[in-house]
């Protein structure tokens, strides 16, 4: 694989990504999947928004490394301004409802896309030398410690 000649639009936070000789991000999702597929499932659209909710507030914690635990809103708020003015640079509007967009299947894609980025995260803070900041606890769930046993069995990627 060859890394994209691409240099940084304006508005990303970061460089583009490095290859490693970690697994890809993409495989340890689908591996969990697999068994959070048997637990339990989001009912409504109400519920995941607020699963989602819950989960910008968490990661925020988690980055700020658990020294925040008031003034989230104003920060992720900030965040959410700062998003909106670089969607409207790159494309002349701000996102709204009706756009003739199918606002659940940008939505889910979104979702994916945070899955990998949050598994590979969980992957890291693993695999690193130091423990998980006390913000994760102490507790790994069921799931997760199927996911990095051993003898579960990984899915093979199709060549692109």
């Amino acid at each position: 694989m060859s890394t994209p000649k691409r240099t940084n639009r304006k508005g990303d936070s970061q460089g583009l990504p490095q290859a490693t000789t970690g697994p890809i991000a993409h495989d340890l999702v689908s591996n969990d999947l697999t068994i959070h597929a048997v637990g339990r499932y989001v009912e409504d659209i109400d519920e995941l928004y607020d699963s989602l909710m819950d989960g910008a507030i968490l990661v925020h914690r988690i980055r700020m490394r658990g020294s925040k635990p008031v003034g989230y809103v104003e920060d992720i708020t900030a965040d959410i301004d700062a998003r909106l003015k670089l969607g409207i640079e790159r494309y002349g509007q701000p996102l709204q409802p009706f756009n003739g967009r199918d606002m659940l299947l940008d939505a889910y894609e979104e979702i994916l896309d945070a899955l990998v980025y949050l598994r590979a995260a969980l992957y890291e803070i693993d695999h690193e030398k130091n423990p998980r900041p006390a913000i994760f606890g102490d507790k790994v769930t069921e799931a997760k410690q199927m996911a990095d046993n051993d003898d579960a069995k990984p899915i093979k990627r199709a060549e692109p």
